[in-house]
């Protein structure tokens, strides 16, 4: 018996058993989010969905185990691309949404807000459904200070 081998093996035991049990509260606050099992199903499978007129999308970090949670905020006008940046930038800078990061993403110049949470905790159903609905407010009120 090698202990680290076993330590290895229940860390990994304990990957698995989380992943799951996070797919479980996922499926059910999509259910609750988006009510037609078709719609639960296909948001699984592409992790990712509509709530609140804005794209979620998540992956699980299996080597931390950290669900990562995006959420689009829009595509700023080229006229207001400046003012919007920077004040995305002041909002990451100043931690006006404590948790919160804003991104543009690489290939459609989108600006997104992240979050990271324990996936441990988000197995948690009631914990779950309010992280994805303060990141899909705070997404819709970023969009609006952004005027997109």
């Amino acid at each position: 018996m090698n202990p680290v081998n076993d330590l290895i093996a229940s860390g990994e035991a304990l990957a698995r058993q989380l992943s799951s049990e996070l797919e479980s509260s996922l499926q059910a606050v999509l259910t609750r989010l988006l009510g037609d099992a078709q719609a639960v199903d296909q948001a699984l499978a592409e992790s990712s969905c509509e709530i609140d007129g804005s794209t979620l999308a998540w992956r699980v970090d299996e080597q931390t185990l950290m669900l990562e949670l995006y959420c689009d905020i829009g595509l700023p006008e080229p006229a207001q691309e400046h003012e919007a940046y920077r004040r995305m930038l002041e909002i990451n800078l100043c931690r006006s949404c404590p948790g919160l990061y804003v991104g543009l993403h690489p290939e459609s110049r989108r600006l997104v807000a992240t979050t990271l949470q324990p996936a441990v905790l988000l197995v948690d159903e009631s914990f779950c459904m309010a992280a994805i609905e303060n990141l899909a407010g705070q997404a819709r009120q970023l969009r609006e200070a952004a005027g997109l």
